[in-house]
């Protein structure tokens, strides 16, 4: 069994399948959703992938931008090792008062019982996969865990990889040349003037350039494009 969903991982061939082959996998054993997320950073925008999590919960997670205030997947990395969510709380000796806000919508939702498992990228891009709404209580303490965990790392290893070696839409010959000056660390005032460019000109450009690196801001961009061998 372990063999068989180590060699669909391998095997899958988008993103979007791997997240329905992982979801397949663990609410196969038992649970009733599942969450990946993985922060932004070289290899793409924040991303948010889920199955079973209520709507509203999920709906408000994304457009808020909760992933932003959640203390959870810090103190996860460091530990290192799966860990109920409601272990995890208790474990912050102090909450804002937007944290504590966060950590009571997990309650009201009934999403504190879930496993959270930490994983590690080859781009250094952490990420984290969590198992909600256990079929039954002894479900987590009974299952696998260093099984999942290995999955789990499977799973993100291969999502990283999707994302940092999907081709990016093309750039235009100013648009790259706009991003070797912001990788030089000018401004876009800066590169208007060198240029001979109206300001919102570059402006439209540099929006441009985020949206087919598919990142958010300049130090992304730059990180990308190193990446990705475009300087």
């Amino acid at each position: 069994m372990a063999q068989k969903i180590f060699a669909e991982i391998k095997n899958c061939q988008s993103s979007s399948g791997l997240f329905d082959l992982t979801s397949d996998y663990f609410l196969g054993q038992g649970f009733g959703g599942i969450c990946y997320i993985a922060p932004s950073g070289p290899a793409g925008p924040v991303t948010v992938l889920d199955r079973g999590i209520p709507a509203d919960f999920i709906a408000r997670y994304r457009e808020q931008e909760l992933y932003r205030i959640s203390p959870l997947p810090g103190l996860a990395f460091r530990l290192g090792h799966p860990e109920v969510l409601e272990n995890l709380v208790r474990q912050i000796p102090r909450l804002s008062a937007a944290e504590k806000g966060f950590v009571e919508s997990l309650r009201r939702f009934d999403l504190t019982d879930s496993l959270i498992i930490p994983s590690y990228g080859p781009t250094g891009r952490p990420g984290i996969l969590a198992l909600a709404r256990p079929a039954h209580p002894s479900l987590v303490r009974e299952m696998d865990q260093p099984l999942a965990a290995a999955v789990a790392q499977q799973v993100h290893s291969r999502m990283a990889s999707f994302q940092v070696h999907d081709p990016p839409g093309s750039l235009s010959p100013r648009e790259r040349e706009i991003l070797r000056w912001l990788c030089q660390g000018k401004s876009g005032a800066d590169i208007a003037t060198i240029l001979g460019l109206a300001l919102p000109t570059v402006t439209t450009h540099i929006q441009r350039i985020y949206g087919k690196l598919r990142v958010h801001d300049r130090v992304n961009a730059v990180t990308k494009a190193m990446a990705l061998h475009y300087i």
